[in-house]
Parts: C-alpha cells; sequence; structure tokens
C-alpha cells in the first residue's frame, strides 16, 4: 500500500525502518534476515523451550503496533509472525516452510498475530500443495466448469440475470466450489490465467443466448484484484467480446469489496476501462469489507450485492431489516441497482419486496447449475418472489 500511494522509495524506506526494530529487539546471537518482498526472518537459538519464541513473536507484535517515523511521516505497519520450532523439522528448508505455513495461517486469521506452526498446519499445508499441484492441471485438463445462478425480479418472478460460478470437476469424482480452491488460485497467480477463461465462456454463453435463443440476458462474472491489477486485462477482455460477438451490455463485472484496498491506478484505468465498454461493474458481498461512500463516488460501481449475512435473519431481527432497509435506500440515492444474496425462504423474500428491494438471488429460487439446466429456467416464473 505504500509502494502504491507514495511510491517505491518510500516503501524501502518503512522497509528499512522494520528491519531496525526488529535487529533492536533481537537478541545480541539471534539472526535477523529479508528472504525478499516484505517477510524477514529471526533466528534464535538456544531457546529453553518453544514458548520463549513465542512470547518474543508477540514481543514483536507490539513492538509493530507503534508508528514508523521516516522521511515520509508517521507510516503503520502491523506484522503477522508465523513460528517454527527446530525439532518438528528435518532440515533448515523444512524449518523454513513450517514458519511460512505457520504465517499463512496467522495472515488467513486476521493477520496482526501469531500462530504456531503444528502437525495440523502441516497437513494442512500438505494438502495445500497437493492442492495447487492439481489445480494447475484443471484447466488444461479441462476439469474447470462455469455454472450460472440466476437474480429473480421480486415483482415479476423472472429472471433478470444470472451469475456466472466456477467448479471444479475434481479427478477424485468430487464437484468443488469456488470457495474451496480460488484462494489458492489466486495466491500463486494461477487466477491470471483461470480468470480469462471463466471470463471467455462466459462471454460464449451470453452471446448464445441472446443470438440463438433471443434471450439477451446480463451475465455476472467474478473478476479479481489481481486481474483488475493486470496491464493486459482489457485487450483481453476486448479479444473475449470481439470473438464470442456479445454485446458488451450483457456482461457485468462482478468485485468484492477488498478490491478497494489496492487503490492503484491500474484497477482505476481498468474499471473505468470497462465502464466505457458499455459493462456494469457489481460490487458483491456490498457490507462485509472495505466500501464506503468515498469509493461508490470515485469508481464507476452500476450495481450492489447485499452480502447473505444481511439477510440471513432479515425475518426475525429487527436491526439487520433497518440496515438492509438502509442499504437499499443507499444504492436508490446513488442512482445503482441493488440485488440481495443469499435468499433461501419466503419470509426473507417477503420482507425484501416489502423494503423495495427489485432483485434477489439465493437458493429459494435455483442453486448455480449447468447452462443447458438454467436455460430451463428463462420462462419460469418463481412463485417466491
Amino acid at each position: 500500500f505504500v509502494n502504491d500511494s507514495r511510491g517505491h522509495s518510500a516503501g524501502d524506506r518503512l522497509l528499512c525502518a522494520a528491519a531496525e526494530r526488529l535487529v533492536t529487539l533481537a537478541r545480541g546471537d539471534d539472526l535477523v534476515a529479508r528472504p525478499g518482498g516484505d517477510e524477514f526472518v529471526v533466528v534464535m537459538r538456544d531457546l529453553g523451550h518453544g514458548g520463549e519464541a513465542v512470547t518474543a513473536a508477540w514481543r514483536l507484535v507490539g513492538a509493530f503496533r507503534d508508528p514508523f517515523r521516516t522521511a515520509d511521516g508517521e507510516l503503520f505497519a502491523t506484522a503477522s509472525i508465523g513460528v517454527a520450532v527446530a525439532e518438528m523439522a528435518d532440515s533448515s528448508e523444512d524449518l523454513l516452510s513450517h514458519a511460512d505455513a505457520a504465517l499463512y495461517a496467522a495472515k488467513a486469521a486476521g493477520r496482526d498475530r501469531v500462530c504456531v506452526f503444528n502437525e495440523d498446519l502441516q497437513a494442512e499445508a500438505s494438502a495445500r500443495l497437493k492442492l495447487e499441484g492439481e489445480l494447475r492441471h484443471a484447466l488444461e485438463h479441462q476439469e474447470l466448469r462455469v455454472w450460472y445462478q440466476p437474480e429473480i425480479e421480486l415483482a415479476t418472478g423472472r429472471m433478470s440475470a444470472v451469475e456466472a460460478l466456477l467448479r471444479w470437476q475434481h479427478p477424485d469424482g468430487a464437484l468443488l466450489t469456488a470457495d474451496r480452491f480460488v484462494d489458492v488460485a489466486e495466491e500463486t497467480g494461477l487466477i491470471l490465467s483461470i480468470g480469462p477463461w471463466v471470463f471467455r465462456q462466459a462471454c460464449d454463453q451470453a452471446a448464445h443466448w441472446a443470438r440463438d435463443l433471443g434471450r439477451p440476458i446480463v451475465v455476472r462474472v467474478n473478476l479479481s484484484a489481481l486481474q483488475l491489477e493486470e496491464a493486459g486485462l482489457l485487450k483481453g477482455i476486448d479479444e473475449a467480446v470481439r470473438e464470442s460477438g456479445v454485446d458488451p451490455r450483457q456482461i457485468c463485472a462482478e468485485i468484492t469489496e477488498t478490491v478497494w484496498l489496492r487503490g492503484t491506478d491500474a484497477v482505476r484505468v481498468n474499471l473505468e476501462g470497462l465502464r466505457d465498454r458499455g459493462m456494469a461493474i457489481a460490487i458483491d458481498d456490498f457490507g462485509t469489507g472495505y466500501a464506503s461512500l468515498t469509493y461508490l463516488r470515485q469508481y464507476p460501481v452500476s450495481v450492489l450485492k447485499i452480502d447473505r449475512s444481511f439477510i440471513t435473519n432479515i425475518a426475525t431481527d429487527g436491526r439487520d431489516r433497518r440496515l438492509v432497509s438502509g442499504l437499499i435506500a443507499l444504492a436508490r440515492e446513488v442512482g445503482v441497482q441493488v440485488t440481495a444474496e443469499g435468499v433461501e425462504d419466503e419470509r426473507q423474500a417477503r420482507v425484501l419486496r416489502e423494503l423495495g428491494c427489485p432483485t434477489s438471488q439465493g437458493f429459494l429460487y435455483s442453486r448455480a447449475v449447468p447452462a443447458n439446466e438454467l436455460e430451463q429456467l428463462m420462462d419460469v416464473t418463481f412463485p417466491h418472489a
């Protein structure tokens, strides 16, 4: 973030300040090193037991909560720390690998904390490595699928749009939903191959529905933060649109609120490029992350998708009902569309209709299904809308 907002020189000065703080807090015989990026390693020898390493790690976490004073002013950076002990490792390489696995767990748990490597993490790290290897072959072996889940107009009960959702027909026979593997795809950069493939599949499908079935339905396609930072994103999108023949107005790019954390010029240019091409931009899981009125003003957002966590108890919890009512009013005031995610029963749909929510999506209507099954739902009037 410092690199993006203040330049790489400022980022380098922050790294130097962090290194100085680590050295100051280390014991005389400790080794403090920087293998690369924003990661440091502290090797502590002659400890009485692993608990001493954990205590030292928490001391480092606490020290990083104080601001760094550099030539660029006060900068803030928290530390996530993974701890590994030598008695569980067969080599120095294993020890670093264990610490890295614990570091990942610390980040996954919310950052600004310490996590200790154990047998459970070892099993998890092994499973993750295996999954990564299998995922690298999934695209070339044609194991990935794109399924579609409809959005329903609450006033009419008719389908108004669909969301393209990635599935993996795993070699062991299981059909994996994206939440089982998309984090691995993003962390390894595989999403930069998988994402464009999904986008092309969605374009081809939308073009088919419009051209051959006379149903020019809007297809929402998820784009990751990594994709949105790619300089060649718009070129790839132009190729997919041109080769499929789809009307760009049939495509809506769906992004999560974490994109705002990137805040780079590339993200802004790509989002504006999508808008200029006639594509809508939707914020997925709205209300749970980092979006604010500032972002809604600065970025070309045209759809808000209210997160399912606000919908679950909307029929029984007055606070949730008022929050959703406020989000709907906010969307109306800023001139964007709104849809509710995660609708699973008739009571939720009824409350949303009473609140003036125009569209909703969820298992009450349909789970994600293959394209040919979705076509059978295009003329259905859903009774619970």
